[in-house]
């Protein structure tokens, strides 16, 4: 008998992943962060998150790669913070 049924959610996996991004558990982050993602693709945070994890791992290219299928996947206005922070990525690591 099945007393509690949890509904995955994005917004859940996504918190998922920042518990595994602080503890330095990087692939379990990056396979909720996708999770999140393939739930709700119009949610920005796992973007977010996910790219801010590959950028902690020293893969700017993975990074900027999630972040164009953010700006591809998000309203105009989340589209636009994701490209802010493709920008500023972009600007730090080459300065």
């Amino acid at each position: 008998m099945k007393l509690l049924a949890i509904e995955d959610n994005a917004f859940i996996r996504n918190a998922l992943g920042n518990v595994y991004r602080d503890q330095e558990k990087y692939e379990l982050a990056i396979e909720e962060y996708e999770n999140a993602i393939a739930l709700e693709p119009t949610l920005k945070f796992p973007y977010i998150n996910l790219a801010g994890v590959y950028q902690k791992q020293g893969d700017l290219e993975k990074a900027l790669e999630v972040l164009d299928r953010a700006k591809a996947a998000l309203r105009t206005e989340d589209a636009q913070m994701a490209d802010k922070y493709k920008q500023m990525l972009t600007s730090t690591t080459t300065t």
